[in-house]
């Protein structure tokens, strides 16, 4: 795996097999990840590749098992998709003096509108997976903020770009979207509240509006 810098104490390493985040101290972690989902804090943060075919029944299992192989330090959040990670993305952007670094991989497969599946439908594959991680010390508010910023600026860029569902509705994601919100708890900014009127919650919304842009650039090229 190849080695960068994404802010001081945080490295990110690439392969075809995963997106590998190291910490040299834990990161606070907020995500809806499959494997350490919810507020910890994490050394590792990983969003693994799977065969589209995938049949799920043990992610948590399989996540643990990659990370024992690597040798990756715990506490772990983990994260899978289908869409090759040689197609996802790395963006950074500063306002204000503060960083923001994304790691986002994109599949359009199994697009969604919020409601409207019946809880009969099983997920098909493809999901969009986002990291974010963040140079400033958030209060759990902020996290929570930033997290909803995500969706929104998410559901926007997808319909104003007009995909759409299965069923001909404008799509607001995939069934199965995952979102990291990380940062360092000895970032120098603290900061409370990251709504849209914020810089970081104006980064993290611009950033997941360029992954998307990208991606489908990408695609109907």
């Amino acid at each position: 795996m190849d080695g960068e810098e994404l802010i001081t104490g945080v490295r990110l390493e690439r392969s075809d097999a995963a997106f590998v985040i190291r910490a040299a101290e834990p990161l606070q972690v907020l995500s809806t990840a499959v494997l350490g989902g919810g507020r910890r804090s994490a050394r590792t943060i990983v969003n693994l590749h799977v065969p589209k075919d995938y049949a799920c029944a043990y992610p948590e299992r399989d996540l643990r098992e990659f990370a024992r192989v690597q040798t990756l330090a715990a506490p772990l959040v983990g994260l899978m998709t289908a869409v090759s990670i040689g197609t996802g993305q790395l963006l950074r952007a500063e306002d204000d003096g503060i960083v923001v670094c994304a790691l986002v991989t994109v599949g359009l497969s199994n697009a969604v509108r919020a409601g409207a599946r019946g809880p009969s439908e099983s997920p098909a594959a493809g999901t969009i997976n986002a990291i974010f991680v963040c140079d400033a010390r958030l209060r759990d508010t902020a996290a929570i903020e930033l997290v909803a910023i995500a969706a929104e600026s998410k559901g926007a860029t997808l319909a104003e770009a007009g995909v759409r569902t299965r069923d001909g509705r404008l799509a607001s994601g995939t069934s199965t979207d995952s979102v990291v919100i990380a940062w360092r708890r000895k970032a120098r900014r603290q900061l409370r509240f990251a709504g849209s009127a914020t810089s970081i919650g104006n980064l993290v919304a611009r950033l997941m509006l360029e992954a998307i842009e990208v991606h489908l650039s990408r695609t109907s090229a």
